[in-house]
């Protein structure tokens, strides 16, 4: 019986874990331009899932090093680019800009 509880509880937490997920995911996603998360969330995983389940494994490493290099530089960009003009602005316009970026973090 305590194996159930256990269990049950478990279930509801990861359960909760999700559905709080796809809140967050939905309202990323009404936030977001549509054609933003066309290229960056439904082109990588439609290459992906076509590199899977279609492709020799050759095309599964190509879309596995190109994610990899649009992860690197989307990293390189914020510390070149976004760094260094963030640093420049007025604290209140910071703000504004972490706002529209990371709009989780800042609710």
């Amino acid at each position: 019986m305590p194996f159930e509880t256990v269990s049950r509880s478990a279930n509801k937490r990861v359960f909760m874990i999700w559905r709080k997920a796809l809140a967050t995911l939905k309202r990323i996603i009404r936030m977001a331009n549509p054609v933003f998360v066309l290229v960056v969330v439904i082109v990588p995983i439609g290459a992906f899932l076509y590199a899977y389940l279609f492709g020799p494994l050759v095309n599964l490493n190509y879309v596995h090093i190109i994610t990899g290099a649009a992860w690197t530089g989307i990293d390189l960009f914020m510390g070149f680019v976004l760094g260094p003009v963030m640093g420049g602005m007025e604290p209140q316009n910071r703000v504004a800009v972490f706002t529209r970026l990371m709009p989780k973090m800042t609710s």
